[in-house]
């Protein structure tokens, strides 16, 4: 059995998620990897622990040049003992904080196998016909679960970053919008941010309020789908 399967890891995982700024879970769950063998693993979390606290310890000026060096041998230190996964996430103190997706990657959508059809169609080399056959990637349902809800619970998530849609800004400097043409009789004329009516929390059309920056246009929504993916039973 994998750790990431065994009740304790899941008990760990769940006090890190409770207390996102105390360093003591993240240390405990270290103590216990080290208690199953997984060296590696626990080490990283200890050097990224550290490394933050020499990240604070400069801010506030108590050392000169020590940091400095400190902190490169933590990132090259950590850099080593990386967890397998994906290259979009971003570590912090052990773990992954925050997760760079397309939006039907987090909330879910069409097979991207199939294209939601459910079936996968076979062109067969020098024959007369096509074969078609139930695709394996959604067994037949044409649909891919969205990580979202999962993760969440996997990992003390902080921020989603949704790489497939760009806030609407109607002028050249702000307002900043999400977008969601499916809730009124506008046609979507701003594709690149729609979003799904389950991210909606504003009017008819705008599914924000306006921001003022793109920065907290992201952020806006980075929050609506952590809460989005919280409200959501978890997924087997």
């Amino acid at each position: 059995m994998k750790y990431t399967d065994r009740p304790r890891w899941k008990d760990l995982i769940a006090a890190i998620i409770a207390a996102p700024a105390d360093d003591l879970p993240r240390l405990v769950a270290a103590d216990w990897l080290d208690s199953v063998g997984e060296y590696g693993r626990a080490e990283f979390i200890r050097i990224q622990c550290e490394l933050v606290a020499h990240e604070a310890t400069k801010k506030t000026g108590q050392h000169h040049n020590g940091p400095d060096r400190a902190r490169k041998s933590l990132v090259e230190q950590a850099a080593l003992l990386m967890p397998a996964g994906s290259p979009k996430d971003t570590y912090r103190r052990g773990f992954v904080c925050e997760v760079h997706c397309k939006l039907d990657e987090c909330m879910g959508g069409p097979c991207s196998s199939c294209g939601g059809s459910g079936i996968i169609h076979n062109d067969m080399h020098y024959a007369k016909h096509y074969s078609s056959e139930t695709c394996i990637t959604c067994k037949g349902t044409g649909g891919q679960r969205g990580i979202g809800p999962n993760f969440v619970r996997e990992q003390p998530i902080e921020r989603i970053t949704i790489t497939d849609r760009e806030p609407y800004v109607p002028v050249r400097f702000g307002p900043w919008y999400w977008y969601n043409g499916q809730l009124g009789e506008t046609p979507n004329i701003h594709p690149q941010s729609d979003l799904p009516p389950e991210l909606v929390w504003w009017d008819r059309n705008y599914a924000s309020p306006p921001l003022e920056t793109r920065k907290q246009a992201e952020s806006a929504l980075s929050d609506r789908l952590l809460a989005w993916a919280k409200s959501q039973p978890v997924r087997r």
